[in-house]
């Protein structure tokens, strides 16, 4: 006689309809941007940072440099393998030049909304470390935060941000671990996850500093110093391996770092708060949400 065990199977359901509801927000939103999708040429007349994002799309591979400096290449490499395995249905009027460009803006729009959502489900995850919560939070994390135009708007255009979002998530994660723990594997997972992040967007190079920060806040003393330089090191290693060979043309991408820095100001008291009240505006929601999930749920 088989005795049905109740409790897991309402954790089985449990754990398939968060799923269900979940893949279902996600196969709804790809649709839109498949009806989106769009030529090169036609990016570029209301976008040219993004019609030049599907131009690099196109030109980019695994193994070689698409030569643009603005941002890492980890992006293009990652539209561009989605664009092989999942090709747009073509339309009689294309070009095959045209079918390629339509294949690439869409995958990089795909690359983004793919992104947010894995990055809804992690958080969700790290709140209650259990996958049946975690498909549940992540569907209340996502209608959140598509309530603000700012996450709406990097789903729908071409910009890494929504990637180097969830590879910071990821990054972060390992660093705080590091500081309570302080473990090898996590010192190394951590500055491993940084050098990708900086293969998504070499804007983290900037960042660099506080790194050295947060080892010398230890103590200031040589072996603090050393950890700071050995954690920077793997970051270095990890970025030139996922973004060979490009990734070692650093004097290129410093100097273009360094050239966009001169079209800016500095900081001053109403940027800083401008800035503020607009990192404010974009997390409310998931703050809110994120509170009373981690006092039920949290582990």
């Amino acid at each position: 006689m088989v005795i049905l065990n109740l409790d897991q199977f309402f954790k089985k359901l449990f754990l398939g309809l968060g799923i269900i509801l979940f893949s279902a927000f996600v196969i709804n939103l790809s649709a839109q941007l498949y009806e989106v999708r769009t030529t090169r040429a036609f990016v570029f007349s209301y976008d040219n940072d993004a019609g030049r994002g599907v131009q690099t799309a196109v030109l980019t591979r695994w193994w070689n440099s698409n030569h643009f400096a603005p941002y890492g290449n980890l992006y293009f490499r990652f539209a561009h393998t989605l664009a092989k395995l999942a090709p747009v249905h073509a339309n009689k009027e294309w070009s095959a030049t045209d079918k390629i460009e339509i294949q690439h803006h869409y995958a990089l729009l795909l690359v983004s909304l793919l992104s947010l959502t894995a990055f809804c489900l992690y958080l969700g995850y790290l709140i209650s470390e259990r996958w049946d919560y975690a498909f549940w939070m992540a569907n209340i994390f996502i209608h959140l935060a598509v309530l603000d135009q700012t996450w709406v708007k990097y789903i729908f255009i071409v910009h890494p941000d929504h990637l180097l979002m969830l590879m910071t998530l990821f990054a972060s994660y390992f660093t705080l671990k590091y500081t309570k723990d302080h473990s090898r594997r996590d010192f190394i997972i951590s500055a491993i996850l940084w050098g990708i992040v900086t293969a998504v967007k070499k804007a983290t190079i900037l960042f660099i500093p506080s790194f050295l920060f947060l080892f010398l806040s230890e103590g200031f003393n040589k072996q603090s110093l050393i950890k700071g330089i050995q954690f920077v090191g793997f970051m270095l290693l990890a970025y030139l391996v996922v973004g060979f060979p490009q990734n070692f043309s650093i004097y290129k991408h410093i100097r273009f770092l360094i050239t966009e820095s001169a079209n800016g100001t500095a900081a001053n008291v109403e940027s800083v708060t401008e800035y503020l009240a607009l990192i404010f505006n974009q997390s409310k929601y998931l703050i809110l949400a994120m509170i009373p999930m981690q006092v039920l749920f949290g582990t």
